[in-house]
C-alpha cells in the first residue's frame, strides 16, 4: 500500500510540474499559428501552402483548448466539415458547427484544388477535444 501511496504522489508531483509546462507550450504553439494565418497572401497568382502544416507533435498542446480561444487566436472558422456537408464561413450553420476549420492555404482565383485546414473535433461546441490536418483537394 505505501509502494502505491508514493508513486501516487510521485505522479501528482510530475503533472502538477508539467502542467505550466503545457500551457507555455500552448501559447507558443497559437502564437506560432496565428502567424502562419498572418502570413498567407490573399492576392497574387502563386499557390501558398503555410509551414505551419509542419506542425504535427505540436498541435497535440492544444487539445482540450477551447473554441472560443481558438476564434479568438486564428478568427472565425473558415469552414465547417459536418459530416458530409461543409459550410463556408458566411454561412449561418457554422455558428453551429462540431468541426470547425482554419485555412492554412491561398490558391489564385484561377486555381482549382485546396490545401492543409486545421480543424478543430468539438463535439460539444466549445472545447476542442483534438485538432488535426485535413488536406482538401
Amino acid at each position: 500500500m505505501r509502494r502505491l501511496t508514493e508513486i501516487g504522489l510521485l505522479t501528482l508531483v510530475v503533472v502538477g510540474l508539467s502542467i505550466p509546462v503545457v500551457l507555455e507550450w500552448r501559447g507558443q504553439t497559437l502564437t506560432r499559428l496565428q502567424q502562419c494565418r498572418k502570413a498567407i497572401p490573399t492576392s497574387g497568382s502563386q499557390d501558398f501552402e503555410s509551414p505551419c502544416t509542419a506542425m504535427l507533435w505540436r498541435r497535440l498542446g492544444l487539445s482540450g483548448i477551447s473554441v472560443a480561444q481558438m476564434k479568438a487566436t486564428l478568427g472565425p472558422a473558415d469552414y465547417c466539415f459536418d459530416g458530409a456537408d461543409v459550410y463556408p464561413r458566411k454561412d449561418p450553420k457554422i455558428k453551429e458547427c462540431t468541426l470547425p476549420a482554419w485555412s492554412f492555404f491561398y490558391l489564385p482565383r484561377t486555381g482549382l484544388g485546396g490545401g492543409p485546414n486545421l480543424v478543430c473535433w468539438a463535439r460539444n461546441r466549445k472545447t476542442c477535444l483534438v485538432l488535426y490536418w485535413l488536406l482538401t483537394a
